[in-house]
């Protein structure tokens, strides 16, 4: 935003639409600088949240940090969720019991979610309660029974703005809790 000091200059000092011009994609070389710092902040937000490791590599600084993530511990294995018997419910339950209650809350991929909404038992249970199940239902749905809150996270980044290649934040096969 240009303030109200800035833009009764412009205009006392009789500026041509090129120097307007200017002046305006200077304002916007702001913007993007800005956007790209946020956008590198939420990327390495995601990139913790997903991995416990930090990866910088940029402006000659090269290091990374890692909080300790034990994959082999501390991530759910959703690898069967893709089959519409596995028991989705029972392994969400699972996992908030062993981290005693403390996960409130999920973030996954719309890939993930599908095969929440493909599932056979909570269609089975949707069913029965004369509904059909639509990400809606299925978010209210576990949150009442399990006490946790989903969310879908498909955002996407691009490197510059000449860049066609978009980047998601989460990794498309995560789970994060």
């Amino acid at each position: 935003n240009q303030g109200e000091e800035l833009r009764k200059k412009i205009k006392d000092l009789g500026m041509s639409s090129d120097e307007k011009t200017v002046l305006n994609a200077i304002y916007d070389d702001i913007n993007h600088l800005i956007s790209k710092v946020l956008t590198a902040f939420e990327k390495r937000a995601c990139e913790l949240l997903s991995t416990g490791k930090l990866s910088i590599n940029e402006n000659g600084a090269v290091k990374e940090v890692n909080y300790g993530f034990k994959v082999d511990t501390n991530k759910i294995d959703f690898t069967g969720w893709s089959s519409t018997t596995h028991d989705i419910d029972a392994d969400i339950i699972a996992l908030k019991k062993a981290s005693k209650n403390k996960i409130v809350r999920m973030i996954m991929s719309s890939t993930v979610m599908g095969y929440i909404l493909a599932n056979g038992k909570l269609n089975e249970i949707a069913s029965k309660a004369g509904v059909y199940v639509t990400e809606d239902w299925a978010k209210a749905y576990i949150a009442g029974q399990v006490g946790v809150e989903i969310i879908v996270d498909d955002r996407t980044y691009k490197l510059s703005h000449k860049d066609t290649t978009e980047y998601r934040f989460f990794p498309e096969h995560t789970l994060v809790s």
